[in-house]
């Protein structure tokens, strides 16, 4: 997960999907840390082995999840980088 970073009321007029994507990160981080705390198999670097071994399906389902969650915190920063790069036309303020 990214540095948090503060969505200010200007980001957040030019990209309000931002907030939703902000709090699907919160949410991925906490199903990461809660899945690696059940499965702590999982952290370890020979985890394939370890699997090979004594086959635990709840630990093979959690990490096609962790799977999934990487690949969709990966496309969450390509779009925020993508946000960034994109300028936000202007406007025109219409005089009342």
């Amino acid at each position: 997960m990214r540095p948090r970073r503060l969505l200010g009321p200007e980001k957040l007029a030019e990209a309000p999907e931002l907030a939703t994507l902000e709090l699907l990160e919160v949410a991925l981080a906490l199903a990461t840390n809660a899945l690696l705390a059940e499965n702590g198999e999982l952290g370890c670097d020979d985890f394939i082995a370890e699997l090979a071994a004594a086959p635990a399906i709840h630990a093979c389902l959690a990490d096609a999840i962790l799977n999934h969650i990487n690949a969709l915190q990966r496309a969450i920063d390509r779009y925020r980088d993508y946000t960034d790069a994109v300028p936000t036309p202007t406007l025109p303020n219409p005089d009342f």
